[in-house]
């Protein structure tokens, strides 16, 4: 395996190996997921319980 740089940063080797509208699904996935991470910990639940209420 080669250890070449594929580019500068994360940010242009993304634009360059991902469309426009992947980035932007992705970017959406990853809001989210902070979101349910942010609302746990407000509420003080652990993923645990979290993971019972999605089961009901």
């Amino acid at each position: 395996m080669s250890s070449a740089h594929l580019g500068d940063s994360w940010e242009s080797l993304r634009k360059k190996i991902f469309t426009s509208e992947e980035i932007a699904a992705c970017d959406l996935k990853v809001a989210v997921i902070n979101e349910i991470i942010k609302s746990r910990e407000d509420d003080g639940l652990l993923r645990q319980q979290l993971a019972k209420f999605r089961k009901l």
